[in-house]
């Protein structure tokens, strides 16, 4: 088994380090930079029909409930100033600070 000195160490941080700020950069500007508006979604809800989209706006409105079942979840209203839309989303018990569920 060969061992790795320190220039070999070096190189490896080196490598690491490289490949994190292309991924940071292709997050930052070609993912964060590809959001659907939503007036896009209102227009042709069939085709965005059951597939994942990225949406960026403000929560407008926001209620939490809990199902006849006791499943815990949150209606939210999303605006990205071209349109709103409704989001549904399972709350998880170990976000009960962050929610304030029944406040």
């Amino acid at each position: 088994m060969r061992k790795i000195n320190f220039d070999d160490l070096i190189a490896y941080f080196y490598i690491f380090f490289v490949l994190c700020g292309i991924g940071f950069f292709v997050y930052r500007f070609y993912i964060e930079n590809h959001f659907i508006p939503i007036s896009e979604i209102l227009s042709d809800p069939i085709k965005y029909q059951g597939k994942e989209v990225a949406v960026k706006g403000t929560i407008i409105d926001a209620k939490y409930k809990v199902s006849k079942w006791g499943k815990e979840y949150a209606v939210y209203v999303l605006s990205d100033g071209t349109g709103a839309i409704k989001i549904f989303a399972y709350h998880d018990p170990d976000d009960i600070d962050i929610y304030n569920w029944g406040g």
